[in-house]
């Protein structure tokens, strides 16, 4: 794929690892901010998995962290463009043709999907709808699966100490 391919250029690359780490640590301050301490944070209510724990875990972040959710949670639709160029680009530069769009691609679409429902659950809360929840935690379950394979693919070019 050409995107793929000038996304594994240095200059694409570099933006895209520059604005995946970036939006790392802001998304890391505000997961602190919404979950402070021993409260479950974002990763735990997106594959909370049942209403019930999600419900527990909204109840844990109380109002002021259910509202600072929702009004920046459109960070995490910029996270997935970012961190997709970034594999995509590592992986087309990896000669992983394949590979360089299909798993990044997957990531981001299941993480946009994720996205809905999580700020479905938390405008709706304390009304959650199981069905909703639980297809949260699926898409978040493949993107998580999807990331791994990116990153097992990297491992795998560096291991085998192919040329770039």
């Amino acid at each position: 794929m050409k995107l793929a391919a000038f996304l594994g250029q240095k200059i694409p690359l570099r933006i895209s690892l520059v604005g995946t780490l970036v939006l790392t640590v802001v998304l890391i301050g505000i997961d602190q901010a919404i979950a402070p301490g021993d409260i479950p944070g974002l990763v735990e209510y997106e594959v909370a998995g049942s209403s019930v724990r999600a419900l527990e875990i909204l109840d844990q972040w109380g109002e002021a962290g259910r509202t600072l959710f929702v009004q920046t949670v459109w960070l995490d639709y910029l996270y997935p463009l970012a961190y997709a160029a970034l594999f995509a680009g590592a992986l087309a530069k990896a000669r992983n043709t394949t590979a360089a769009w299909f798993w990044p691609l997957l990531a981001c679409l299941t993480d946009g999907l994720e996205n809905v429902g999580l700020i479905y659950s938390a405008l709706v809360y304390p009304s959650l709808s199981e069905n909703v929840v639980m297809f949260t935690a699926l898409f978040a379950g493949i993107k998580f699966f999807s990331l791994i394979i990116c990153t097992g693919l990297l491992i795998g070019h560096s291991w085998r100490g192919e040329p770039n």
